[in-house]
């Protein structure tokens, strides 16, 4: 093969790759949507819309599984075609390894992506604080439902009110 066959066999697998980069792109931000859907949907208590909202950020990341692998496979190709070893090569090191003609483009889709799952890692974290905060309330409500249809106080040696054995003082069974 000739040298500038191997260059455009270079430069179409970049290409490849920064389309399936801006394909990955497209499915964060979906899943950004998603997530902040999903923070509104936990404020609002409701169970079949997070249901729904659990089903279609499902959908997303088989996607974006399938286009992790894709991407894997692109990577491994442009690796090999510079000559460099495919395994743990990163976006950044690829740019620093392609064609100029190729590396703004994959520099701009991997500085979009790593913002795009940055921004991921921070509405994750805050759902999962409203989830921890719901759980919480939950818990809260159970117990003093409980304490409620106590019969009367208990209290264990600590001084401590007790609870797991009562059965109703402030609701009772006959009205």
């Amino acid at each position: 093969m000739h040298s500038t066959d191997h260059e455009q066999t270079l430069e179409v697998r970049c290409l490849d790759l920064v389309a399936l980069l801006r394909e990955e792109e497209e499915e964060l931000r979906e899943l950004v949507g998603l997530l902040q859907e999903e923070k509104r949907v936990y404020l609002s208590f409701a169970l079949e819309a997070l249901q729904a909202c659990n089903k279609r950020k499902e959908t997303v990341a088989l996607r974006l599984r399938m286009l992790e692998e894709t991407r894997g496979v692109l990577v491994e190709q442009v690796a090999a075609a510079v000559g460099c070893e495919a395994h743990g090569v990163t976006l950044r090191d690829l740019c620093g390894w392609v064609p100029d003609a190729c590396r703004a483009a994959l520099e701009e889709r991997a500085s979009v992506l790593r913002a795009l799952s940055g921004g991921i890692r921070e509405l994750i974290a805050e759902n999962r604080a409203y989830i921890d905060y719901s759980l919480r309330s939950i818990k809260d409500s159970l117990q003093l439902l409980t304490q409620a249809s106590a019969p009367g106080a208990t209290y264990g040696p600590s001084g401590a009110l007790g609870g797991a054995e009562r059965s109703g003082v402030f609701i009772r069974s006959r009205m």
